[in-house]
C-alpha cells in the first residue's frame, strides 16, 4: 500500500542527508552497503560477522556507521559480539519502500542489497568449508557428545544459514545464479551440512534446497527458455533434497555419520554420489535397491501429533491440525505461513478440518464446535446437540466443506445418531438420522460422507481396545444410511479404522486390520477380498481427486498408494519417510501432490505422479519379513538359507547373492501371525529337498489345544506336503503333543505326549510321522529344553530340577551321567560327534562347554547379555554364539577363546545362529527383521564380513575403534 509522506520519513531524511552529505562517492558507497546490509540481514549481525560479509575490516564498518548512531545501534569496540540493530522498525521500511524514501539515494535496492550479501556468503563458505570443519574425532559420539571439537566462525555459521535466503530475494541473473548453485553443491554441499548440524540447523536444510529448487525453477519458467545447465542443476538440487530427505536422523545428530553412512548409502550413479564418493576411501561399499523407493518431495516437522491434513483449494497451502492450533504451510517449500491461530481453548477428543482447511471442528463429551482456521483470533460458534446427548464421539466435514456431520452416542437402550449442520450458519440440517437396529455397545467410532451427500457410512466399537493390543476377539458393525430415507444397512465387520467413498459416490473403501475391503455403495455388499499390504492396522484412507487411485496410512509406518478401476484395488506402490503411525493421507485437489502425517509429528509431501506410476505389487520393496526373526537353517548343500519369523512365513534365500528364491511359505500358526516358530531344518528325501518347520502360538515352545503346526513343503513345488494336517499334526492318540526340537538333518522330531508322563519323549519321522522310539528321561521333573546333535544321533534336554542328560536317538539308552547346572532356562547345544555338550548359565550370560567323555567343563565364555541361540560347527572346532545385544562371537570349541572380534550389524537381538556346511559362513535372523550372512573363514582376515538379505551390504560390518578417526577420512 502506498505511504504518504509523514514526520518520522522527513526525520530520516534529514539524517542520512547530514551522515552523506561531506563523504565522497567510495565512502558515501561504503555507508550505504554497511546500513542496508544492517537492514537486509536475516539475523542481527556483529560487527566483525558483517565486516566478513562485506569484505571489510571492523574499523571500516565502525567509521561507516559513525553518524548514524541515531539510527542504528552500533556496540563500542569492548563489545566484540554485540549485535547492529536499528532502534525502530520503522526505519527498515522506510528504506526499503519506495513510496516513502522515494528515489533518494539512500533508498535500499533490496535486490542488489541481498545479492551483495549472498556473495559475501558466497566467499566466506569457498574458503571455510571443507572435510571436518567441526573437528569432530569419532563417529561413535553424537554431535553433543563429541570429545573435542573445534568452536566454528559467527560469520560461517551464519552464511551457511542464510545463504540460500539471501540469493533467492536477490537480483542476480539466471546464469550466475545456475553457475554458483551447481559449483556450491558440487562441492561444498555436504561440509555445508557438517555446519548445519553441529550447530543444530541441520533440521531446516531440506525446506532451504526445496525453496532454492523452486525458486530457480520459477526463475527458468519465466524467461521461457531451454537451457541444459539449469535443468542439470535442478536435477543436483533434486538429488540433493533426496539425500537430505533419506539421511535426515544421521545429518542432524551425528555429523561424521552424514560420510560414514549417510554417503555411503548414496548410489554412486546419482549426482551427489559421484561427487562425493571419493570422501569413502576406506568406507562400506553399498549396493541397494532403495533407490527404486519414492522419496517426499519435502518434509515438514511438527512438534506434536498431527490429527488432520487439509489442501488449500489452490494447492498453494497446506493446513495440519494439532491439539494446540491450526498451521498453514507453504507447500512447495514448506516455510510456515503466518502465525498458526490458535484452537479455541475447549477440552476436544476429536479434530477434523474442512477439505480446503478453511475450518476446523473438534468435539469434546457432550459438545461440538466449529471455528475458522484462517482468522488470526479465536472465532467459531457452539453446534446444537440433542439434549440427552451422551456423548460426541466423531466429527466429519462433508466433501464440499458446505456441512459438518458427528456421531453421538445416546443413554444406554437407545441408537446412536448422525447430526447435520450448515458449516456457514451452524443451524441443523434435518433431523438427526437414527441408527435403528444397531444396538451398539460402543461409540460411534468413524463417518464418512459420500460426495453426492446421499450417504454416509458409520461405524461403531463393540468394545474400546487399545490401538496397541490385539484386536482379532473385537469386532463393531458398518452401517450405510441413505440421508434422504433414513434407511440404514447394517453389517458385522471386523475392525474399522477409516473409510471413503470414491468422488463419484459409487464405491466406499475401508482400513481395517492389515486390509482394505471396497463395497458397493448404493447396496453395501463386499466387491472380492479384502486385499492385504500393510502388515498393522490401515488408519487412514484418500481418494485421488480422478478417482484412480486410493492412498491408505497405516500403523506400519508407512503411506501405499493403489490403483483403482471398477470398484477394484489393483497394484500399489510403498511410501517410506515415516518412523510414526501414519494417521493422515489426502491429495491435492488438483491430484499433483499427496500429504501424510504421522504421530512423529512429519508432515511429507509427495509427488503424486511419482507415487501413482509403474504401480506392481513390489516396486520398491524388497522382499523381507516385517517381524522377528526367530529361526535360521542352511540347506545340505550350502546355497540357500531359510528362515523363520513370527510374522508367520518360511522364506528361502541364495545364500551367495541374497535373493530371495520363492514366494514365502505360510502356515506356520493358527492366523500366520502371532506364532512363534520353534523348529526348521531341510531335509533330503528321496533324493529330493523338502523343508520342515514347526511352530506353536506359545513363546515358550508349548502348544496351544489344538496342537502345533509341522509343515513339509517340497522344495520344487513349494506344495505343503502335510496336506491337510499342518496344524494338528499327525502323532498321538488326540493330536496333543508338545513339539521340542526338529533334527538339524530335518529327519526327526522330538515330541512329548501329554497323554504320557511328563518325562517321557518320543522320537518320530517327519516326514511319515513313523515312530522311532520312546525315551524315559527317568526324571519327574518337567523338560525346558532339548537339542539334537548336527547327524541326530543323539539328543540332549534340560530340566527343571537343573540337570541335563544326553541319550541316544536310535536305542533311548542314556550315554552320560545327569549333568548338573545353575540354572534350568538354558540353551544347549552338541557337537557333531556327540562329545562336547555347550550350554547356557548366570541368567544366560555365561556360555559353558562340558566334556562328556571325562565329565570336565572345558570352557566357560562370558557374553556382555543373554546368550539366546548356540550352534557348533560342522567339524566341531568352532562353537558361535548369539545374543540380546545384537552379536554373534565365534569361539575355539577346545579353548574357549574367541577366534575373531564380536560380529557386530543386528540393530535388534539376535534369535537364531547355524552354521553353514562348510562351516566358512554363519546365518543369523535377528529382532531387526533381517538375516544376514557372515564369512566367518578363521585366518583368513581379521575381520568378519557379513550380507543382509535381502542382500544390500558388501563390506566390513565389525569396526575398528583403532580405524575410526575422522580426521584421515577423505582426505
Amino acid at each position: 500500500a502506498d505511504h504518504p509522506p509523514t514526520g518520522i520519513d522527513e526525520m530520516y531524511d534529514y539524517i542520512l542527508g547530514q551522515a552523506l552529505q561531506r563523504l565522497n562517492g567510495d565512502q558515501s558507497t561504503r555507508v550505504l552497503r554497511c546500513l542496508h546490509a544492517v537492514v537486509c540481514a536475516r539475523n542481527p549481525l556483529s560487527v566483525p560477522e558483517l565486516a566478513h560479509l562485506l569484505c571489510l575490516t571492523p574499523d571500516q564498518v565502525r567509521y561507516a556507521l559513525v553518524a548514524l548512531h541515531s539510527v542504528i545501534n552500533v556496540p563500542d569496540r569492548k563489545e566484540e559480539h554485540g549485535l547492529l540493530t536499528t532502534y525502530h522498525a520503522s526505519f527498515p521500511d522506510y528504506l526499503t519502500t519506495r513510496t516513502r524514501s522515494g528515489s533518494k539515494r539512500w533508498a535500499a535496492d533490496t535486490g542488489a542489497t541481498h545479492l551483495d550479501v549472498f556473495l559475501g556468503c558466497n566467499k566466506i563458505m569457498e574458503t571455510g568449508l571443507f572435510f571436518n570443519v567441526s573437528g569432530c574425532s569419532t563417529s561413535y559420539a553424537s554431535n553433543a557428545k563429541q570429545p573435542s571439537r573445534h568452536a566454528l566462525p559467527s560469520y560461517l555459521v551464519y552464511a551457511c544459514r542464510f545463504w540460500i535466503e539471501h540469493l533467492t530475494m536477490s537480483s542476480i541473473s539466471e546464469e550466475q545464479a545456475t553457475q554458483d548453485v551447481w559449483a556450491f553443491f558440487r562441492k561444498q554441499f555436504l561440509y555445508w551440512l557438517e555446519v548445519l548440524s553441529i550447530c543444530n540447523h541441520a533440521d531446516v536444510a531440506s525446506s532451504l534446497a526445496k525453496r532454492l529448487e523452486v525458486w530457480l525453477r520459477d526463475k527458468h519458467t519465466k524467461r521461457n527458455t531451454e537451457s541444459t545447465d539449469v535443468t542439470r542443476c535442478l536435477r543436483l538440487l533434486l538429488d540433493a533434497n533426496d539425500f537430505l530427505i533419506r539421511f535426515r536422523t544421521p545429518i542432524i545428530r551425528s555429523a561424521p555419520h552424514m560420510y560414514i553412512s549417510g554417503l555411503a548409502f548414496t548410489p554412486p550413479e546419482s549426482e551427489i554420489g559421484q561427487a562425493y564418493h571419493r570422501l569413502l576411501k576406506r568406507g562400506v561399499k553399498v549396493d541397494t535397491a532403495e533407490r527404486l523407493t519414492p522419496l517426499p518431495l519435502l518434509k515438514i516437522h511438527e512438534k506434536s501429533h498431527v490429527r488432520a491434513l487439509a489442501f488449500s483449494a489452490d494447492t498453494r497451502y497446506i493446513v495440519s491440525i494439532v491439539d494446540d492450533g491450526v498451521r498453514r504451510w507453504n507447500a512447495r517449500t514448506g516455510e510456515k505461513i503466518g502465525q498458526p491461530p490458535q484452537r479455541p481453548d475447549i477440552p476436544h477428543s476429536c479434530l477434523a478440518l474442512s477439505p480446503d482447511g478453511s475450518r476446523a471442528a473438534s468435539s469434546s463429551g457432550r459438545n461440538c464446535y466449529v471455528w475458522d482456521t484462517t482468522l488470526d483470533h479465536r472465532i467459531g460458534r457452539w453446534l446444537k446437540v440433542p439434549t440427552d446427548t451422551r456423548s460426541v464421539s466423531s466429527v466429519v466435514f462433508s466433501p464440499d466443506g458446505k456441512c459438518v456431520a458427528a456421531g453421538i452416542t445416546m443413554p444406554e437402550g437407545r441408537a446412536s445418531v448422525i447430526c447435520k449442520w450448515d458449516v456457514d450458519t451452524g443451524d441443523p440440517i434435518g433431523q438427526p438420522f437414527e441408527l435403528a437396529g444397531s444396538a451398539v455397545k460402543g461409540d460411534l467410532s468413524m463417518i464418512a460422507f459420500a460426495p453426492n451427500h446421499k450417504k454416509i457410512a458409520a461405524a461403531y466399537d463393540e468394545g474400546s481396545p487399545s490401538l496397541f493390543k490385539r484386536r482379532d476377539s473385537y469386532g463393531g458393525q458398518l452401517t450405510w444410511v441413505n440421508t434422504v430415507t433414513g434407511a440404514a444397512v447394517v453389517e458385522k465387520f471386523p475392525w474399522l479404522n477409516s473409510a471413503v467413498f470414491s468422488p463419484d459416490s459409487a464405491f466406499v473403501v475401508y482400513g481395517e486390520v492389515r486390509g482394505i475391503l471396497v463395497r458397493d455403495a448404493e447396496t453395501g455388499d463386499a466387491i472380492g477380498q479384502p486385499i492385504q499390504g500393510h502388515t498393522k492396522d490401515v488408519l487412514s484412507l484418500a481418494f485421488s481427486p480422478d478417482g484412480k487411485f486410493v492412498a491408505s496410512g497405516s500403523a506400519d509406518t508407512t503411506v501405499r498408494v493403489w490403483s483403482f478401476e471398477h470398484g477394484r484395488l489393483g497394484g500399489h506402490r510403498v511410501l517410506k519417510g515415516h518412523i510414526g503411525l501414519v494417521k493422515s493421507v489426502v491429495f491435492s485437489p488438483d491430484g499433483h501432490l499427496l500429504a501424510s502425517a504421522s504421530s512423529d509429528g512429519d508432515i511429507c509431501i509427495w509427488d503424486a505422479a511419482q507415487t501413482t506410476t509403474g504401480h506392481t505389487d513390489s516396486i520398491g520393496e524388497r522382499p523381507r519379513h516385517t517381524r522377528d526373526v526367530t529361526l535360521v537353517a542352511f540347506s545340505p548343500d550350502g546355497r540357500q538359507v531359510a528362515s523363520a519369523s513370527l510374522d508367520g512365513t518360511v522364506r528361502v534365500w541364495d545364500a551367495h547373492t541374497g535373493a530371495a528364491v520363492r514366494e514365502p511359505l505360510l502356515g506356520l500358526g493358527h492366523d500366520s501371525s502371532g506364532c512363534w516358530p520353534i523348529a526348521i531344518a531341510f531335509l533330503v528325501d528321496d533324493n529330493k529337498i523338502n523343508l520342515v518347520s514347526c511352530s506353536t502360538r506359545d513363546s515358550r515352545g508349548y502348544n496351544n489345544h489344538r496342537g502345533p503346526a509341522i509343515n513339509v513343503w517340497d522344495m520344487e513345488t513349494t506344495r505343503n506336503k502335510s496336506g491337510e494336517r499342518p496344524h494338528h499334526g499327525y502323532w498321538g492318540k488326540d493330536g496333543t503333543y508338545n513339539v521340542y526340537v526338529l533334527s538339524p538333518d530335518g529327519k526327526r522330531i522330538a515330541l512329548r505326549a501329554k497323554w504320557r508322563k511328563e518325562s517321557s519323549i518320543e522320537i518320530v519321522e517327519s516326514a511319515t510321522g513313523a515312530h522311532i522310539v520312546d525315551i524315559d528321561m527317568s526324571s519327574q521333573a518337567n523338560l525346558t529344553s532339548a537339542t539334537f546333535s548336527l547327524d541326530g544321533r543323539f539328543i540332549a534336554a534340560c530340566f527343571n530340577d537343573l540337570t541335563i542328560r544326553v541319550w541316544e536317538t536310535d536305542t533311548g539308552t542314556c550315554v552320560v551321567p545327569p549333568l548338573e547346572v545353575k540354572t534350568s532356562e538354558t540353551a544347549v547345544v552338541l557337537s557333531p560327534d556327540g562329545k562336547l555338550l555347550a550350554y547356557t548359565s548366570d541368567r544366560w550370560r555365561c556360555v559353558h562347554i562340558w566334556n562328556l567323555q571325562t565329565h570336565i567343563e572345558q570352557s566357560c565364555m562370558d557374553h556382555t547379555h543373554m546368550v539366546t541361540s548356540l550352534a557348533f560347527s560342522p567339524d566341531g572346532k568352532h562353537l558361535a554364539s548369539a545374543s540380546y545385544d545384537g552379536t554373534v562371537r565365534v569361539w575355539d570349541a577346545q579353548t574357549g577363546a574367541l577366534v575373531l572380534p564380536s560380529l557386530r550389524g543386528h540393530t535388534g537381538r539376535v534369535w537364531s545362529v547355524a552354521f553353514s556346511p562348510d562351516a566358512r559362513h554363519i546365518a543369523t535372523g535377528s529382532g531387526d527383521k533381517t538375516v544376514r550372512i557372515w564369512d566367518v573363514t578363521v585366518g583368513a582376515s581379521h575381520r568378519a564380513h557379513s550380507a543382509e538379505l535381502p542382500k544390500l551390504i558388501d563390506g566390513p560390518t565389525c569396526p575398528n575403534s583403532q580405524e575410526d578417526r575422522l580426521a584421515d577420512e577423505g582426505r
